[in-house]
């Protein structure tokens, strides 16, 4: 029963009298079909090849080797026919013509225009200048396009419009294709070099800055405001019952025509409270004592007349 070779075969491939140690290198990326990826596929699958030729000695193995790296998309369907089909001639089959064969299969049909319209479409976009540089002559290379003119044209669409500018405003603009790899090279690694070094900076360790205790000042209170904003709710009540000026705490008068209204801040006195008869005797004697004798007798008639 006939079956198709897998990825891992070469095991059991390679002569077995060989005593030669295959060398693991990165094996090729399987191949699914994509036309575009065909010419990477071939020259990973050949140089690993190459680098084990000990093992690897016969076309046979070789394609053996390469089928068993198509597995998935177009290539899985091609591969079973392939095998199907050349089984019984295998051993006589060159890696030429199996070659022939994958490349008439899976080539891109317009190889030269595809590369012509990825130079003139393709954009530098997220890439560096440098891999940008090296795609670019992968598709003139494969274009056939060698005229300078045409060339630096498509390049010069493909950078970014800074990039472009800069080349385009030195002192001495490139005039071939390969001074515009240059210089888009290393205009585009300063800019790189630069942007690390400020981002670097921007991102680096900054002194924090100190946060100064500022202490809440006291509300203001207006030092002219009414003592009817300085007074509880009690002290309120009293003087409304009392009949007691705001300001002074006196009475017969109200705050709006008191004596003291000024702009000058006025020292609050305590309300007068209630005298006893005790009291009252006590303030007289005090300032009737303080009259000299003349006054005394003055006083006391004034008191007899008025009928105090």
């Amino acid at each position: 029963m006939s079956t198709t070779p897998t990825e891992g075969t070469s095991a059991s491939i390679h002569n077995p009298h060989n005593m030669s140690k295959e060398i693991k290198l990165n094996p090729p990326t399987p191949f699914s079909g994509d036309r575009r990826k065909l010419d990477d596929f071939l020259i990973e699958t050949e140089m690993y090849l190459a680098i084990n030729r000990d093992i690897y000695d016969s076309d046979r193995k070789k394609i053996i080797f390469t089928l068993s790296y198509m597995r998935e998309g177009t290539a899985g369907p091609w591969k079973q026919m392939y095998w199907t089909t050349n089984e019984a001639v295998l051993g006589t089959t060159s890696w030429a013509t199996f070659k022939a064969a994958l490349e008439t299969a899976f080539k891109v049909t317009d190889k030269i225009g595809d590369a012509i319209s990825k130079m003139a479409t393709e954009r530098q976009g997220s890439k560096t200048a440098d891999e940008h540089v090296e795609d670019f002559k992968v598709w003139a290379a494969t274009s056939k396009v060698t005229e300078d003119a045409p060339l630096i044209e498509w390049f010069m669409q493909g950078l970014p419009t800074s990039l472009r500018e800069k080349i385009l405003g030195a002192e001495t603009p490139p005039t071939t294709i390969k001074g515009w790899y240059e210089y888009a090279t290393r205009f585009d690694n300063q800019w790189r070099r630069a942007k690390a070094i400020s981002q670097r900076l921007k991102g680096g360790s900054e002194p924090k800055k100190l946060r100064l205790y500022k202490p809440t000042p006291p509300p203001y209170h207006d030092p002219n405001a009414m003592e009817v904003d300085r007074l509880t709710d009690k002290e309120r009540d009293e003087h409304m019952k009392r009949g007691l000026c705001f300001r002074c705490h006196q009475s017969g008068h109200r705050a709006n025509t008191c004596s003291t209204k000024s702009g000058t801040n006025q020292t609050r006195s305590n309300p007068p409270k209630a005298s006893t008869s005790t009291d009252a005797y006590t303030r007289i004697k005090a300032i009737y004592n303080e009259l000299n004798e003349e006054e005394q007798k003055k006083l006391t008639s004034t008191l007899e007349d008025s009928g105090f």
